[in-house]
């Protein structure tokens, strides 16, 4: 799969890790903050050559990266927490794009750490569509 990262702090740098190490490639990396990023911002453009974007940014940006995501047609999974109020919002969006969406704020349930987790979970949303949790991805 060919992934984009979106946050390149402590989880974005161990599933970039985690990405090469299953076989993926790494696109691009979106962070405002990383200097070694390929983008500062996330947007349709950027993603143009991507299957699944992996966010582990922040909560403010969680809807807007969504939104960017579904505009360009590709899956996200969802690792950054603080924006869970905001769950109808991020239906409304998905289902309207006919994306694959999944979020989670531990995928350590879904491998032997949490970056590898993140990653299973993007192998399996890869060309899934629809709104998913956690124990979706557990069934």
């Amino acid at each position: 799969m060919r992934i984009a990262i979106i946050g390149f702090g402590e989880m974005g740098k161990l599933v970039y890790e985690a990405a090469l190490h299953r076989g993926h490639l790494v696109e691009i990396i979106v962070d405002k903050h990383n200097r070694k990023a390929s983008f500062t911002k996330l947007t349709v453009a950027a993603l143009s050559r991507i299957d699944i974007a992996i966010d582990f940014s922040s909560g403010g940006s969680a809807l807007e990266h969504l939104d960017i995501c579904a505009g360009a047609g590709v899956d996200l999974v969802m690792g950054t927490t603080g924006w869970d109020g905001q769950l109808s919002e991020a239906k409304r969006i998905v289902k309207e794009n006919d994306i694959g969406f999944l979020w989670s704020d531990d995928f350590s349930r879904a491998g032997s750490s949490a970056e590898e987790g993140a990653v299973k979970v993007a192998e399996w949303l890869n060309q899934k569509k629809g709104f998913f949790e956690m124990s979706d991805f557990l069934k």
